[in-house]
């Protein structure tokens, strides 16, 4: 798609003020210096060099799967590159070709000749197809291929980064219990010089994940996994993959992040890298794949496309048992939503077996946010996520405005479910703000409570919170902000956790959130 038609359409779905924030966000990008500095996230070549020396103690054989359809040369050939340049060499490549033409088949059957005559440990297992039935059904088709103990999925035009696999067997050595393993990405040009929009993701996210597919690349999935939940559905072809992870996460044992960008998702005409965009259908796959999410988990929700291509909104139903009183509202003096439906929205959301807390998205007077939930950054440090962030824009991978899961979320403006408040003992009142949250919040997620931030839920803020007083406890000694952060440190380093699983160490660790 030309540039001056993707304007085009841009223009179309969001309007003349939506395009201008659009343009201004995109321009003001802290995202923007990321192809100067790409070389900064990939391996060094002595890097490659230890990986390529290193034994582990379980190498299993990954298997990669792709659908293959006329695939232009040049790009099935750096595809191939990309796998023969891997750390790790135990892997084997599964591809089923419903081209009409025999140019995969050509590049491909030599490729195996060469194989061969080097000895190399890595193969290739191909299959032309009578017919192209679709992307599902083409993948199911490579699925037929495989027989290592892990399966990874690649398009056809995409390329991996050198020690992908490396990390994937890393993993599975670390925790032998990984059924599903995911990394963080970028984008490529079509000749593969230059890197744009890494998307840098949080460890595995259930509500962000409802409301974009953000995991998509790199994924593998265990053999036994695979066999329980079955292959792609072609009834969702467009978002079949959105509908596979839904049906993998529901039932995985443990979810494994990478937070190294390990796949290069290639941008062309044809390719939905280049214009999300491009295909509008996959917005009405991926929708139903959530319904069918939902309908499988017995959770009555209704799901609303976003105008973000790829974005839903979800509506929690209330049950009917469910009293509103069982619920805290945290509103201060000075607070004033502007959403509609807030209240429902935020105590729907809550009622959510999983679900501890609810909070909503701030706004000072000037238009733009105070906060959009907390994360623990380095040395105890409480970072506010998306503060100063105009109103309007969607934020980094449109997470300004997508409900996910957070670190913490504030007193101003949250729903608090009593049965989780009172197995958690409370909120510690000698903490200051937001010490105060992350505390309560932590000990929310280690009792097992999902900790959500509604960012599409608004508030207001005429006059700052006294947050101690929310809470009935305003004559409370208060610890001071330095030994709140020694204690929120030490608390940390006793969890063993390196970053905050909402968040990516690859971002910077002080300013503002989401930068480089």
């Amino acid at each position: 798609m030309g540039i001056v038609s993707k304007t085009v359409g841009v223009y179309k779905r969001y309007g003349l003020k939506g395009f201008c924030t659009k343009l201004n966000e995109k321009i003001s990008s802290p995202m923007r210096t990321y192809g100067k500095r790409v070389a900064e996230f990939l391996p060094t070549e002595e890097e490659l060099g230890t990986q390529r020396e290193h034994r582990f103690l379980v190498e299993p054989c990954i298997s990669i799967v792709v659908p293959a359809y006329e695939t232009n040369e040049q790009f099935l050939k750096e595809l191939l590159a990309s796998l023969e340049g891997q750390s790790y060499d135990n892997w084997e490549l599964c591809i089923a070709d419903g081209s009409r033409t025999d140019q995969v088949e050509r590049v491909i059957k030599e490729r195996i000749r060469q194989y061969e005559d080097a000895g190399c440990r890595y193969k290739i297992r191909y299959e032309r197809l009578k017919e192209n039935n679709g992307i599902s059904e083409n993948t199911n088709e490579g699925l037929k291929l495989v027989t290592g103990s892990y399966v990874g999925f690649m398009d056809h035009d995409d390329v991996l980064e050198r020690n992908a696999l490396f990390e994937v067997v890393n993993v599975i050595n670390t925790f032998p219990d990984a059924d599903v393993i995911y990394s963080d990405e970028d984008k490529v040009s079509h000749d593969l010089v230059r890197h744009t929009q890494p998307h840098f993701k949080p460890d595995f996210n259930l509500e962000l994940l409802r409301d974009n597919n953000y995991i998509c690349h790199f994924l593998v999935v265990s053999r036994p996994l695979l066999a329980d939940i079955g292959g792609f559905r072609k009834e969702y072809d467009g978002s079949q993959d959105y509908d596979f992870i839904l049906r993998a996460t529901e039932k995985a044992e443990r979810i494994c992040h990478i937070p190294k960008i390990l796949y290069h998702w290639r941008m062309h005409a044809a390719s939905t890298a280049g214009d999300s965009d491009s295909k509008e259908y996959t917005f009405d796959a991926g929708k139903r794949a959530l319904e069918a999410h939902f309908k499988r988990l017995g959770i009555e929700a209704e799901v609303e496309k976003r105008i973000e291509v790829g974005c839903f909104h979800i509506r929690y139903k209330r049950k009917e048992a469910e009293r509103e009183e069982d619920y805290i509202l945290l509103l201060p003096d000075g607070v004033k939503p502007i959403t509609g439906g807030w209240k429902e929205e935020l105590i729907s959301c809550c009622m959510q077996e999983r679900v501890g807390i609810v909070g909503g998205k701030t706004i000072g007077t000037n238009g733009k946010v105070l906060q959009n939930g907390y994360i623990c950054g380095k040395g105890g440090e409480v970072r506010t996520l998306f503060a100063g962030l105009p109103e309007k824009y969607k934020g980094y991978c449109r997470r300004a405005v997508l409900a996910q899961e957070v670190g913490a979320v504030s007193f101003a403006f949250a729903v608090i479910k009593k049965e989780a408040f009172d197995r958690v003992g409370g909120v510690d009142v000698t903490l200051p703000h937001p010490y105060l949250e992350m505390d309560f919040c932590r000990r929310l997620r280690k009792a097992g409570y999902a900790v959500v931030q509604a960012s599409g839920v608004e508030a207001v803020v005429e006059k700052e919170p006294d947050y101690r007083s929310i809470c009935g406890k305003a004559g409370s000694d208060v610890l001071p902000l330095t030994e709140a952060k020694k204690k929120l440190a030490k608390d940390v380093e006793e969890s063993g956790s390196s970053y905050d699983p909402c968040y990516n160490p690859n971002f910077a660790e002080s300013g503002k959130t989401f930068t480089l």
